[in-house]
């Protein structure tokens, strides 16, 4: 499942924690990430500890990937 999904930008945002520091977890995130290519969803991977303390930096990088066609 995702975290968060914004259909009309084709845009996957996934938080990733402390489980995700696995080789085993990375692998599987990488495969999932190649999968949803293949639907063209882009996916943004952030740490927690970004979102925690770096939110409004988090944000822009979420704006700055929108795309800028109507």
């Amino acid at each position: 499942m995702l975290d968060f999904y914004c259909p009309a930008e084709k845009l996957a945002i996934e938080v990733d924690g402390a489980g995700h520091d696995s080789q085993s977890a990375q692998c599987h995130d990488h495969e999932r990430d190649e999968f949803l290519g293949r639907f063209r969803i882009r996916v943004l991977r952030f740490q927690n500890d970004d979102v925690m303390n770096n939110l409004e930096g988090v944000l822009m990088e979420i704006t700055r990937s929108f795309s800028t066609t109507p």
